[in-house]
């Protein structure tokens, strides 16, 4: 009975985070969004920049924060052009949402941080990086 009461103390305190994950990889979109779910994120996936952007474009102000992989080799467009295309973006509410790329490759951390992007997150995605992708 304490725990149920205790369950329902922290939920009231802490409102659930809403994050767009974009990722070619639908094994990826998977895994990762079920750790981001487990983490108490709501979580809605794409695959592409263009399905993102239609994504932020039809609810502007409703995601915390987007969270992509910055090479998607499946599609012509990677993790890069939606961070410069959501920098460019004159829809309110999208240029002003937090980016967070992620990438196995280390070495596109400073490119990602240049272009804009909040913070960079090295792959795998763990319950701890989820824990805390919006501190």
């Amino acid at each position: 009975m304490k725990r149920k009461h205790d369950e329902e103390i922290a939920s009231r305190k802490m409102p659930r985070r809403r994050v767009l994950y974009m990722d070619d990889s639908k094994s990826a979109r998977m895994l990762y969004g079920r750790i981001l779910s487990d983490a108490g994120w709501m979580v809605e996936t794409c695959s592409t920049t263009e399905e993102a952007l239609i994504k932020l474009s039809a609810c502007p102000d409703s995601y915390d924060v987007v969270l992509s992989d910055v090479i998607t080799p499946q599609y012509m467009s990677t993790g890069f052009d939606l961070l410069r295309l959501m920098k460019q973006s004159q829809i309110r509410g999208i240029n002003l949402t937090p980016f967070v790329a992620t990438s196995a490759c280390l070495e596109l951390r400073t490119i990602a941080l240049s272009l804009g992007a909040l913070k960079f997150i090295q792959k795998p995605l763990t319950r701890s990086d989820a824990d805390e992708l919006f501190v």
